[in-house]
């Protein structure tokens, strides 16, 4: 695809990301159609959909699918993440009460997970007495989920199934095919010499996807700048809540518990961390070299 054709698919992708935060819906939960129940107590389906249940792998992925907890729909962040907390709870019990030393060892860390997050999710979240404006949140806009047709026009976006409306502090993100590294190369790589090795040709071809990437993630801001000034705006002044959220997704993930107990800790501290959570979790690196991190 030409570099003109790649600027141009990041345009569609920008206005696709404008589209769905102008949808505003009401609650946190997964869309279904509407229903009502019939005289004889049989759910009748209508027109039109609506926020229901959450459908959500955290929630059905193991026992989860059992437990006894809120599935929404949720009025607010802090009852949708208070479901989340509760999960992390039960998964941390299980790990504390195994034979297994490593689990032991990962349930200590995910109980001061919890720990952190029972301070934090008060203090950023706090009651409201009127449902949460939210918006369809479609968290993996990879390349592999974006059709295109032969002149490299969008065509299609795929994977819907566990898409949920959520608060715009949580949706309005880079799309995943963007995220790569939290910097960028300034030129373009040079072209190799005919010789050049197997390792040279794959270590210039990921340097030649990282200076894209950079060159049109800058494009996508710009554009989202012009088309949804607000959309920008949730961007840049949410980023604390958004990471909050994402700790949550990352606290049951071996390699990222370390990472994420630092980062909630210093939060629940009183000291809003200077290095993103977003940003620092874009790249290994990064993410264990922050100084928030607790080694793991």
């Amino acid at each position: 695809m030409s570099w003109l054709k790649k600027e141009l698919l990041v345009q569609q992708i920008a206005n696709f990301s404008a589209q769905l935060f102008e949808i505003r819906l009401c609650r946190i939960g997964s869309i279904r159609p509407c229903h009502r129940q019939s005289e004889r107590h049989v759910e009748i389906y209508g027109h039109g959909y609506e926020v229901g249940e959450i459908v959500m792998p955290l929630y059905f992925i193991g026992d989860a699918v059992k437990l006894d907890i809120d599935r929404g729909p949720y009025n607010s962040g802090r009852t949708y993440l208070k479901a989340f907390l509760d999960i992390l709870r039960h998964i941390n019990a299980t790990k504390l009460a195994s034979d297994d030393d490593e689990d032991v060892e990962l349930g200590e860390k995910m109980q001061d997970i919890c720990a952190s997050l029972t301070t934090v999710i008060p203090r950023y979240f706090p009651h409201q007495s009127d449902r949460e404006p939210t918006m369809l949140y479609h968290h993996d806009l990879s390349l592999m989920n974006i059709l295109v047709d032969a002149e490299g026009n969008l065509s299609s976006i795929v994977d819907w199934e566990c898409v949920v409306a959520v608060p715009a502090y949580e949706a309005c993100e880079l799309p995943e095919f963007l995220k790569g590294q939290p910097y960028a190369l300034t030129d373009c790589p040079p072209a190799l010499s005919a010789n050049a090795d197997a390792d040279s040709i794959k270590y210039n071809r990921e340097n030649i996807a990282s200076y894209e990437c950079g060159r049109l993630r800058g494009s996508f801001l710009k554009e989202m700048e012009r088309i949804s000034p607000q959309w920008m705006e949730t961007f840049r002044h949410e980023r604390v809540r958004h990471d909050i959220v994402l700790a949550i997704k990352y606290a049951t993930q071996e390699m990222t518990m370390g990472p994420v107990r630092g980062w909630l800790g210093m939060l629940a501290r009183g000291d809003v961390p200077k290095t993103s959570l977003t940003d620092a979790s874009r790249s290994r690196e990064a993410l264990f070299q922050a100084d928030w991190v607790i080694g793991s």
